[in-house]
C-alpha cells in the first residue's frame, strides 16, 4: 500500500486481518477503500456490509447491502440484511419489501420471515405480523423467538388467551428470556391476573438483561394500575435511572406524583415530554 495506495488485494486483506484482529474501525476504513477501487467486487461488499453492521453504521452497512443486491440480485440472504439495516434506521415500509423480496427468493428462510413480521409490527399491521410468524412456525415449531414475537401480535389483536400460550411455549423454550418475560407479565395484566404478573416482571428484572428498563417499566405500570402509586414511582425510577431518556417512564412518573398531590415534582416532569 505504501507503493500503491490502491492496490485491491492489499486494501481487501489488510481489512479482513484487522476485522479478524477485532480492530473494526480500521477493517472499515480498509474495506471501504477496496470497495472504491473495485465497486463490483461482492466479496468486499460483503464484508464491508457485516463490519459496519457490528459497529452499528446502519447507513454505511446499508450502502453495501445495496450494491451486493445489484451485483447478486437472486442473494436471499443480501436482501434480508438490507431489510434488517432499513429496520435500524427506522425505514420500515421498506424493509417489509426487503423481507418480502428475500421470501420470494427463498420461502424457507426462517429469518427472512421472523425480519418482516418485526418490520410489519413496527407499523403496527399486526394481522400480517401474525401471518410472518406462524410461517416461522411452520419452518420451526420450535423456534421461541416466532413465538415471543407472535406474542405480541396476538395481544394486539386482543387474543390474549393465545398469547399467553405463546408466551409460555417461548420459555419453556428458553426460560431466560428477559422479553418473553415482559411479553407474558404484558398479557397476565390483560387478563387481570395481577398477582402474577408481578412475579414476572421481577423475575425478568433479576436475570439483569437489556430489558431490564422495559421490565421496571412495565412493572411501574401494573403497580400504577392497582394504585399502589408509591412503589410504582420506585420502578419507573429504575426504568429512568437505566434509561434517561425514557419518555413513557417519566410521563408515568409524573402522573404518579400528580395523582399524589405532589405538583412540584408532577409538573416538571408532565411536561418533560
Amino acid at each position: 500500500l505504501a507503493r500503491d495506495p490502491e492496490y485491491f488485494d492489499a486494501l481487501f486483506l489488510s481489512g479482513v486481518i484487522a476485522a479478524e484482529n477485532g480492530d473494526l474501525e480500521a477493517a472499515a476504513d480498509f474495506l471501504t477503500r477496496a470497495t472504491r477501487v473495485d465497486p463490483d467486487s461482492f466479496t468486499a461488499h460483503l464484508r464491508r456490509a457485516v463490519t459496519m453492521q457490528r459497529l452499528d453504521r446502519y447507513a454505511e452497512a446499508l450502502h453495501s447491502y445495496d450494491a451486493l443486491t445489484q451485483i447478486e440480485p437472486t442473494m436471499a440472504e443480501a436482501h434480508n440484511n438490507r431489510g434488517v439495516m432499513l429496520y435500524e434506521l427506522g425505514r420500515f415500509d421498506e424493509a417489509v419489501c426487503s423481507h418480502a423480496r428475500a421470501i420470494a427468493l427463498n420461502p424457507a428462510s426462517l429469518e427472512a420471515h421472523l425480519n418482516l413480521g418485526a418490520a410489519l409490527t413496527r407499523l403496527e399491521r399486526h394481522d400480517e405480523a401474525l401471518t410472518s410468524y406462524r410461517h416461522c412456525l411452520a419452518l420451526d415449531p420450535a423456534d421461541p423467538r416466532a413465538l415471543c414475537n407472535g406474542a405480541v401480535a396476538l395481544r394486539a389483536l386482543g387474543h390474549h388467551e393465545e398469547a399467553l400460550q405463546y408466551c409460555v411455549r417461548a420459555l419453556q423454550l428458553n426460560p431466560d428470556d428477559a422479553q418473553c418475560l415482559i411479553n407474558l407479565g404484558n398479557t397476565l395484566r390483560d387478563l387481570q391476573r395481577q398477582a402474577e404478573a408481578l412475579l414476572v416482571y421481577d423475575r425478568a428484572i433479576a436475570l439483569h438483561s437489556a430489558y431490564t428498563g422495559d421490565a421496571f417499566y412495565n412493572r411501574g405500570n401494573l403497580l400504577k394500575a392497582m394504585n399502589r402509586l408509591e412503589p410504582a414511582l420506585d420502578s419507573f425510577a429504575q426504568a429512568i435511572r437505566i434509561n434517561g431518556n425514557f419518555g413513557s417512564a417519566h410521563w408515568n412518573s409524573a402522573l404518579c406524583r400528580l395523582l399524589l398531590g405532589d405538583f412540584e415534582n408532577g409538573w416538571p416532569g408532565y411536561e418533560w415530554r
